[in-house]
């Protein structure tokens, strides 16, 4: 309250001593408005029926990678492995769980204040990019602002906010300052505009949704294409030259998320270059009524396909018959028919593109693409009206953004309670307490569950310190989904590759197999305990070889205790005398990114742990380094010598010191050159821009 009451008395107190014609011109008024209404649509959204706290994605999976996520940070460590969902999965290299994005730390704070500040945070760069980018297209403050709201309060962005699409909300958060700084380097080529670029470009990238981020892309670069046309082709290439080359710098400081990223959409379960799965949940026709009216209990619109923008978006379909040689609104109208080529469902274009361009089979709801297409429309109305300054035509002006703004407000209002659900299950709280009573008899290790959805979220063991089968996760590791529904006998959902099969209905003896240790028996109606199925780490000294992972998991499956299957010819440290049977090891150390195992045996063998292998576990015997080796199709082994030994299994992948390489290495090259380019200023050499402000220059 305190900041709010000295800005609005900032505000005032320049507005009235300042400039009246462009009052938003001075940068504190610009900033109290902007904290002001950032404030003010942040209660508005918060206040609703369905806020942002019960929205989908916020209980299924946003909660509890905060939860991991404040919990690892404070107890002194980045956290890089969790292993409390679908057997155990990367966390950091999946990007949706922003660790590396510095606004994240907003949520070492408890939910109920992180979550609404970092909404005001998110709202308060919208109005801010906004700003900057209608200075440059010569719109009046009022008009900056309206825009400003609009994208705040638009349905594309609201409807995902509301739906507990955190993370895709932060990334389109940054939008509007990406464009404005990406089109300053296109069209004041310099260190410094590219520099600014770069670091948008980076926080776009880590704000946690590489889809959006993707798809955006392709829209930003149709938008300054129309710009350049009918340019110099030297000043084009001058500009296109300086906005990939910030685009790569910027994608360079994000190689420390980039590159674990990468390497987990290799060995994750989406297809890369799959047609049919590249068009899943693209934008019907019907849903362009979305641009008209908002979605309603009487005309209801799925969230990633709500396209309202207020009453100003349809009115620019009317305005582009008078100002369409306007070179400004071409572009946008660019961006809007780019948007919607790539999103509607009968054109079918990113299947079509998937052998071309590489990365568009893995978007899937390419219904993103059109996010834009209302808020462009709305870029043209305002466009169309900078050139009005008859009085008349301002109050017309007035009276519309009014009604607008109220249609806004309506929509988001009308839509909250759609995207609200359940906030747990009835039986959560009972079900976990149990749990966790049980798991002090398989101490140090997790307990292993396999609990339904409609009796625990499907990521709850997170909050309780249980590992359950069933996953909420994108993408899911390959290894994982595939073997668990080749081997339950489960076709996996179509087009859903998020929730793992409902492993929890399976027979109790199929359960044990995975090591759970409590589930659900159909065939007695009652919960099971089988300490026996853990703990998870055994010694096997016979093996045998495989030629895929299907094969490998599916002799496991059928011989569970019998030799361990490799992927290729085995070999073990040295040939035992005797045969040695599946034989328990005890766990001695666990956490999220190390296992300790005792082995003291009188035999060389195979340690075998039942957790999903991925690239950047390494494993110490003695402190000696051993290869880590896919084992059964989707486990973990190392050979380990006759005797008394301690095995260590430590995370820490490669893939994350290549990409924190790549990203000093790209900032420090950023930071020599504009040391370098300040030298030479400060020494008279370098020569000033004749153009300082961007806007409209000769």
């Amino acid at each position: 309250r305190r900041v709010l009451f000295r800005s609005a008395r900032r505000v005032a107190l320049e507005m009235t001593a300042g400039d009246h014609r462009r009052p938003f011109d001075s940068v504190s008024v610009r900033a109290g408005w902007i904290v002001a209404i950032a404030a003010a649509i942040t209660a508005w959204i918060f206040s609703r029926g369905g806020t942002p706290f019960a929205g989908y994605d916020w209980i299924e999976l946003e909660v509890f990678n905060k939860h991991l996520y404040r919990a690892a940070l404070l107890s002194g460590h980045l956290p890089l492995w969790n292993p409390f969902v679908g057997l155990g999965r990367p966390f950091l290299a999946d990007i949706d769980t922003a660790t590396l994005y510095p606004p994240n730390l907003l949520f070492l704070l408890p939910d109920a204040w992180a979550l609404p500040l970092c909404v005001a945070f998110h709202t308060a760069l919208i109005l801010a990019g906004m700003s900057l980018l209608g200075r440059d297209l010569n719109l009046s403050w009022r008009a900056m602002l309206l825009a400003g709201v609009t994208f705040a309060l638009s349905a594309p962005l609201t409807a995902r906010l509301q739906a507990g699409q955190i993370q895709v909300f932060c990334t389109f958060a940054w939008l509007p300052l990406w464009w404005a700084l990406g089109w300053r380097a296109w069209r004041e080529p310099s260190l410094g505009a590219m520099v600014a670029f770069a670091a948008a470009t980076a926080m776009t990238v880590f704000a946690g949704s590489p889809p959006l981020f993707w798809a955006m892309s392709w829209v930003l670069l149709a938008w300054l294409a129309a710009w350049a046309a009918g340019q110099p082709w030297r000043a084009t290439l001058r500009g296109a030259m300086a906005v990939l080359t910030g685009g790569v710098a910027g994608l360079g400081l994000a190689a420390v998320q980039l590159v674990p990223f990468f390497e987990l959409a290799q060995q994750g379960n989406r297809p890369l270059h799959d047609p049919t799965f590249a068009n899943l949940g693209a934008l019907p026709v019907r849903n362009l009524a979305s641009l008209f009216v908002p979605s309603t209990d009487a005309l209801r619109f799925y969230w990633e396909m709500n396209l309202f923008t207020g009453i100003l978006a349809p009115l620019g379909l009317v305005a582009l018959v008078f100002v369409w040689r306007d070179r400004a609104v071409r572009a946008f109208v660019v961006v809007a028919l780019c948007g919607l080529l790539l999103a509607l469902e009968p054109l079918k274009l990113p299947g079509l593109l998937t052998g071309w361009l590489p990365g568009m089979g893995a978007l899937r709801l390419p219904s993103r693409y059109a996010i834009v297409v209302g808020w462009a429309l709305v870029m043209v109305v305002l466009l169309a009206w900078r050139e009005r300054k008859s009085r008349g035509a301002a109050w017309m002006a007035a009276g519309t953004g009014v009604v607008h703004l109220g249609t806004l407000l309506w929509a988001v209002d009308a839509q909250a309670a759609q995207y609200a659900v359940a906030t747990r299950p009835a039986a959560e709280s009972q079900i976990a307490a149990r749990v966790v009573q049980l798991a002090t008899s398989t101490a140090p290790v997790p307990l292993r569950v396999a609990l339904a959805r409609d009796a625990v979220r499907s990521n709850a063991g997170v909050l309780h310190g249980f590992s359950n089968l069933e996953s909420f996760a994108s993408p899911g590791l390959a290894r994982v989904w595939e073997a668990a529904h080749a081997l339950a006998g489960i076709p996996p959902r179509a087009g859903d590759l998020v929730h793992t099969a409902d492993l929890a209905v399976q027979p109790r003896e199929a359960l044990i197999k995975w090591g759970v240790q409590f589930g659900w028996d159909q065939q007695r109606g009652e919960f099971f305990f089988e300490p026996a199925a853990g703990p998870i780490a055994r010694a096997v000294s016979l093996s045998s070889a495989a030629q895929d992972p299907a094969s490998a998991a599916r002799q496991w499956w059928e011989a569970p205790n019998g030799p361990v299957v490799l992927e290729e010819a085995p070999s073990p440290p040295a040939a035992p005398k005797q045969a040695l049977e599946s034989h328990t090891l005890a766990v001695t150390g666990y956490t999220a990114e190390s296992v300790e195992v005792h082995w003291r045996l009188p035999v060389a063998g195979w340690l075998v742990l039942a957790e999903p292998w991925y690239p950047g576990w390494r494993a110490y015997v003695d402190d000696a380094w051993v290869d880590v080796r896919v084992a059964n199709g989707w486990m973990r082994a190392v050979p380990v010598p006759a005797g008394e030994r301690t095995v260590r299994f430590e995370f820490f992948p490669r893939s994350l010191w290549w990409g924190a390489a790549i990203s000093t290495g790209t900032a420090a090259l950023l930071l020599a050159a504009w040391l370098w380019t300040r030298a030479k200023t400060s020494s008279g050499t370098a020569k000033m821009s004749p153009c300082p402000r961007v806007g409209f220059c000769p």
